[in-house]
């Protein structure tokens, strides 16, 4: 995990957590690495992924709207 990601993580998780959501949507997911994050700390129960094409190697399968 690089530095970005880090600094981003913690400040998106904490706002996650204070929202109490049930449901995310992560849109423009590219790698899915984020919503990877958002289903390991458990913070929400249902998570969909979109973005606008499929990258290799994704973390979290999205939904491709061309």
């Amino acid at each position: 995990m690089n530095a970005y990601r880090r600094r981003i993580w913690r400040e998106f998780e904490a706002i996650l957590l204070e929202l109490k959501c049930n449901r995310v949507l992560d849109f423009g997911s590219g790698d899915g690495w984020f919503a990877s994050q958002v289903v390991n700390a458990a913070v929400c129960s249902e998570l969909q992924t979109i973005d606008v094409r499929r990258r290799d190697n994704v973390q979290f399968e999205p939904i491709t709207y061309p």
